[in-house]
């Protein structure tokens, strides 16, 4: 019986390559920018929240 973590990270193998053919990189690649939002500055704000998977 596979482990639960081995199961996700198998789903998301699969999960992966469909996306690679319905969207493959090359369709987008030109299109992505540098994020204008900053890691360490948000977690210097009043109100810092976690997401954790």
């Amino acid at each position: 019986m596979q482990t639960v973590l081995a199961k996700i990270v198998a789903d998301k193998a699969i999960w992966v390559e469909a996306r690679k053919q319905q969207q493959p990189l090359a369709s987008f690649q030109n299109e992505i920018q540098p994020s204008t939002r900053h890691f360490y500055d948000a977690l210097q704000g009043a109100r810092t929240a976690f997401i954790l998977e």
